[in-house]
């Protein structure tokens, strides 16, 4: 993304770059990907994804479509943003989209450790086992 900052809803200027940000526009991008229609969900998880943030594309994320998720984790790739490392290890959860994000998380590499470490801790035996591997392999490509 070309802003580093990440936005809240109640933001209304990125410290970084001084783009603003249309808090009105955020919210109802919020409220479609809600509705029962995949072509109005799909329409706001693309204006969410051209905000650009980190956050933008977190809700996409956690929110979206499967398509749309992809498009979400393949933007948050070169991620080094504890947030967005986060999002993409408590996507492990789901099922859909687990081998991608194991992908970028093992691209991402030694900034995920800790998070994939803390996860271990608090998740069950399916997460921790994704985790435990993914762990291995980032240790072992250093």
């Amino acid at each position: 993304p070309t802003c580093a900052e990440i936005i809240k809803l109640e933001s209304q200027i990125c410290k970084y770059c001084g783009k603003t940000f249309d808090r009105e526009e955020i919210i109802s991008r919020l409220k479609i990907l809600s509705s029962r229609s995949s072509a109005y969900r799909h329409e706001a998880a693309a204006a969410l994804l051209s905000i650009g943030t980190i956050s933008a594309i977190i809700i996409v994320l956690e929110r979206a479509d499967y398509y749309d998720k992809l498009t979400a984790i393949s933007a948050l790739s070169g991620a080094q943003d504890q947030s967005a490392i986060l999002a993409l290890v408590r996507s492990l959860e789901d099922k859909t989209i687990r081998k991608e994000v194991t992908a970028v998380l093992i691209k991402i590499g030694k900034p995920a450790l800790p998070l994939l470490e803390e996860e271990i801790k608090v998740k069950g035996e399916a997460i921790r086992k994704y985790a435990e591997k993914i762990i291995e392999e980032i240790k072992s490509s250093t």
